[in-house]
């Protein structure tokens, strides 16, 4: 998982946000009510890039989860490079915000930042700035759309109408399920390789481990991995493997054996763990999940 290949849906939002605002007569959105679903990174940047960019568009955001997430949201940073600079720096000052909440790596100008952190930054100028016209419900699940009507139906029997729908919920996206089911033509692609993962993170190691560190993992019982930086300190080491019959890797039983495994895959000399937390987990005695 390199840094360098994430967020690159902003820069896909980047460009509608340039068609829109380069043919105002085919599509403007003057007075319209914008419905999103999903409250992710893309979904939060696209609403504010709309809304300055147009004081009179309304924009409502949808999302099943709670406002804080779940744990795997922050289990581990992507990362924000050059190109995320620029397309970031659409709205005043919040490249400058993500680097305070992001750590820095040897890999050239990028940064990693966890997905609740980036999403928490995007969401609080939303609700500074334009907080009138962006309405952002959580624990708000959709279950169907007429496209027809252009209404927008939720779990607890209400409905919501839109005059342009955004769907952004991921990739079981329930938008993409109602086109399909929608229009016999629609066609779509997935790509999921079957693996299991596990984030664990790792604190600061009193010295032995540089702060910028980024490593490769292979070996030690997992398809691939990486030790990376976290914010505010220390690292996350992110494995994958591929027997979906095991909840942990092939050999792994307790976490002598987890360390033992990490130090294979990191091609570790000779052990320098001081201390590992796993996400979820108050003892590190207990039997691994």
């Amino acid at each position: 998982h390199s840094p360098r290949l994430a967020l690159p849906t902003l820069v896909l939002i980047t460009r509608l946000c340039q068609c829109l605002a380069r043919t105002p007569h085919a599509t403007s959105l003057t007075n319209k009510h914008v419905t999103i679903i999903g409250a992710g990174p893309s979904s939060l940047f696209l609403a504010n890039i709309l809304l300055q960019q147009d004081p009179t568009v309304n924009i409502q955001i949808l999302e099943k989860k709670t406002r804080d997430g779940t744990a795997d949201d922050g289990a581990f940073g992507f990362g924000i490079g050059s190109r995320h600079e620029i397309t970031l720096a659409q709205i005043p000052g919040m490249w400058e915000q993500l680097k305070e909440v992001s750590a820095p790596t040897k890999l050239g100008k990028v940064n990693l930042i966890r997905r609740n952190d980036l999403c928490d930054k995007l969401r609080s100028r939303l609700e500074d700035k334009f907080s009138a016209r962006c309405n952002i419900l959580y624990e708000t699940k959709c279950v169907g759309i007429e496209f027809e009507q252009s209404i927008v139906s939720l779990e607890n029997g209400s409905k919501i109408s839109y005059d342009l729908l955004v769907g952004a919920d991921g990739v079981n996206s329930m938008v993409r399920a109602a086109i399909k089911k929608d229009d016999a033509e629609y066609y779509e692609e997935h790509y999921v390789r079957p693996m299991f993962w596990k984030a664990m993170k790792l604190p600061d190691q009193n010295g032995n481990v540089d702060p910028g560190t980024f490593r490769m993992i292979s070996g030690g019982g997992f398809s691939e991995g990486a030790m990376i930086p976290r914010y505010p300190e220390g690292h996350t080491i992110l494995v994958f493997w591929d027997h979906l019959d095991l909840q942990n890797p092939k050999g792994v039983r307790d976490e002598k054996d987890l360390l033992n495994a990490f130090m294979k895959g990191l091609h570790a000399k000779k052990p320098f763990f001081q201390r590992l937390i796993s996400f979820g987990r108050k003892k590190t005695d207990e039997k691994l999940q």
